[in-house]
């Protein structure tokens, strides 16, 4: 495996821990972008996971889900999971001339995140046609999506067993939907 490849590897799988961790029972971080950059969320003082959200959201992968708020408690959905891998990853939106799935409005603030993810095999729809975007995400959907990402790197090693990359990546303490 090239020095290149491998520190990508390093840094996908750090920052996808990085950002699975600071999930708790039914976390959200994104929905619609929000306010400017140096903006405190007003609803995560006393979340043990400030420090993360606050670390994640200057480097620009987290936002908001409106002005000032954070809203730990609401569910994160396929859209906000999917774009905060793309940005992780440093992926640049994409405005794609067909749309991949019929449910994505090219309106939408998450369309060009589902777009470059669904273009690089990262992402598939709810059905063949559709992506769901507002329905929450699970721990399975999640895990696989990195899964997929670690496949795309080209990686000729023996892949892990599942149950221990999601060991490795903390899966277990994510707290999102279940199927």
């Amino acid at each position: 495996m090239s020095s290149k490849r491998s520190r990508w590897l390093t840094r996908l799988t750090l920052a996808a821990t990085t950002a699975i961790t600071i999930f708790t029972t039914s976390t959200s971080y994104l929905a619609a972008p929000a306010a400017a950059s140096g903006v405190a969320f007003q609803d995560i003082s006393h979340s043990y996971a400030y420090q993360s959200i606050i670390s994640l959201h200057a480097k620009g992968i987290l936002t908001g889900t409106q002005s000032g708020f954070f809203s730990p408690k609401k569910a994160v959905t396929r859209a906000e999971w999917v774009t905060a891998l793309d940005r992780t990853l440093g992926l640049q939106s994409v405005k794609a001339t067909v749309a991949s799935y019929r449910d994505v409005s090219k309106q939408a603030w998450y369309y060009g995140w589902i777009e470059a993810a669904s273009q690089l095999d990262i992402v598939q729809g709810g059905t063949t046609a559709t992506f769901q975007p507002n329905h929450s995400v699970t721990r399975q959907e999640a895990a696989l999506m990195i899964a997929r990402l670690i496949r795309s790197s080209g990686e000729q090693e023996k892949p892990l067993p599942l149950s221990q990359m999601l060991m490795r990546l903390q899966i277990g303490r994510l707290k999102l939907s279940t199927p």
